[in-house]
């Protein structure tokens, strides 16, 4: 006969998470791992009133992934005030989901600096309190040090893993999340770039990971948090790339790696003895110039932003972004810089002695139904305005089984998949899953002529016009890109080329707008 305690036990772990919490229509977050929820716990005869909120994620897909695993067996041993805590996990046995029970934190690292960013976007000089700087990034390297002293490296440190919590008990501490690419490192059976070529978010991606290295360490997680100390304190990702959002196993990356020595410099051989060790070491000599970036440093960047060299915040952020990974600060030795030893010091609650300006979570749509009719509604838009605006163009298709049929720009808002629009290099393209055969399509000249690669060829009338020569969308095709902001359609002035552009603030550039080709970005 079974135990009775056993029977008892058994029952304990089949609790359905919806029988223990109220969290119905209030998704907080969604991405590839799934879906986010703010939740409460529901009342219980037996116990006092918990008015504790707390956050459920459940795992995309069903049964548990390989990395839903690392996660859970990583938190289930790691207990720290700045790594997020896992409550406790729920198995649902009817359509085999998997739930994630956390502490709720009602801010992050990302919405935060986008708060100022938009302050500053509005001619508002809202910076970050140097107070709460300072107390961010030592909550941040005090986790990374705990994680670290345990043999654990985090492997995708950005401001958006980096939670901080609201009113309460813990206020304004910091928590590291997110530790689905976390690996253990002091004796792993292969080397860790066998395990996962490609790791770490691309803007926080070390350069030893760029070009290739095989064996990499704990200071790839550094080089990460020296880019969020930027941000931090310049409101800006200081190395953004336009094609930070591309997957694909080669961790060779071009355009990041540019953006690293144009505000770098290019690292001399005394700098970074091992650089030929690199694998990628060859391709860097092929593609790069040293000449190219000559004038650039770290001192004039952050002089831009008016962060002088002799401060000793600039003096940390150089020892956090050194490109030899062997000479990089460790998380110890950051902790006890000089930095943390001159006021303000700092504090366990990152918000000390102010309110909390920062927007609190704001619920998103719980049925993914909403997301379709929107994506919809967006298709028919984009489609109106093209025909609005202009129609003179037309797209001629080159396969073998359908030679020289054109098709109307308006018919292409009915095509499936991405289509047209999706930016590849800053330049208008058909999308795999849009035309069959038309990939990689380029814009040729200001005729209208457009190149199309493998599938055909994209004619217009081209055209000429006039407009101030600053009416650049920099949002699109400037410092920032945005994939979570509505989609329209625009036309260059000069050229005539329709470009599919994602940014808030589109409207002020509609009658004006100059693409990359014929107007380069500002700088």
């Amino acid at each position: 006969m079974m135990d009775i305690d056993f029977k008892l036990k058994t029952l304990h772990e089949r609790t359905k998470v919806e029988d223990l919490f109220e969290f119905e229509g209030c998704k907080v977050g969604r991405g590839t791992y799934g879906h986010v929820y703010k939740a409460k716990r529901k009342d219980s005869a037996d116990k006092e009133k918990d008015t504790k909120d707390y956050a459920l994620k459940q795992i995309e897909g069903t049964g548990l992934s390989m990395s839903a695993c690392r996660e859970i067996a990583l938190l289930r041993e790691l207990k720290h005030p700045n790594v997020i805590n896992l409550i406790r996990v729920f198995l649902s046995h009817l359509d085999r989901k998997v739930w994630l029970l956390f502490d709720f934190a009602e801010h992050d690292l990302w919405h935060i600096i986008k708060f100022h960013r938009a302050a500053k976007a509005n001619k508002k000089s809202l910076l970050v309190a140097k107070s709460m700087v300072k107390s961010l990034l030592y909550q941040i390297l005090d986790g990374i040090h705990y994680l670290h002293s345990n043999w654990v490296l985090h492997r995708d440190l950005k401001p958006a893993n980096i939670l901080v919590m609201g009113e309460g008990t813990e206020r304004g501490r910091v928590k590291i999340a997110d530790m689905g690419f976390a690996r253990l490192f002091n004796a792993p059976l292969k080397p860790l770039a066998d395990l996962d070529p490609v790791v770490v978010t691309f803007w926080y991606r070390a350069p030893e990971l760029l070009l290739g290295a095989r064996h990499y360490t704990k200071a790839i997680d550094i080089w990460a948090i020296g880019c969020i100390f930027a941000e931090l304190l310049t409101s800006e990702p200081i190395f953004h790339c336009r094609q930070e959002d591309i997957k694909t196993s080669n961790p060779y990356h071009h355009d990041q790696l540019d953006r690293i020595f144009n505000v770098m410099g290019f690292p001399l051989e005394k700098e970074w003895e091992d650089i030929k060790k690199m694998p990628e070491h060859p391709t860097l000599q092929k593609d790069f110039k040293r000449s190219n970036y000559s004038n650039c440093s770290l001192i004039k960047y952050m002089d831009r932003h008016k962060i002088k060299q002799d401060s000793k915040a600039f003096h940390l952020l150089q020892k956090l972004l050194l490109m030899d990974p062997t000479r990089r600060i460790t998380s110890e030795q950051a902790m006890q810089d000089p930095y943390f030893q001159e006021d303000p010091l700092p504090t366990p609650d990152v918000f000390a002695g102010c309110q909390i300006p920062y927007p609190k979570r704001e619920f998103l749509t719980d049925d993914d139904q909403d997301d379709k009719s929107d994506a919809n509604k967006r298709q028919n838009q984009a489609a109106n305005y093209q025909q609005h605006r202009s129609s003179s163009l037309s797209l001629s298709t080159t396969n073998s089984g359908d030679m020289g049929r054109d098709i109307p720009l308006s018919a292409l808002s009915s095509v499936s998949g991405p289509g047209l629009g999706q930016r590849l290099d800053g330049h208008v393209g058909v999308g795999v899953g849009g035309l069959a055969g038309l990939r990689g399509l380029r814009k040729r000249a200001a005729s209208g002529s457009v190149d199309a690669g493998e599938g055909g060829r994209w004619s217009g009338a081209g055209g000429s016009g006039t407009g101030s020569p600053d009416d650049v969308c920099q949002s699109c095709f400037g410092k920032f890109h945005d994939d979570k902001n509505g989609e329209e359609w625009i036309q260059c002035l000069s050229c005539r080329s329709w470009y599919h552009a994602k940014c808030q603030g589109l409207q002020a550039y509609l009658h004006n707008f100059q693409c990359i080709r014929c107007k380069p970005p500002l700088a």
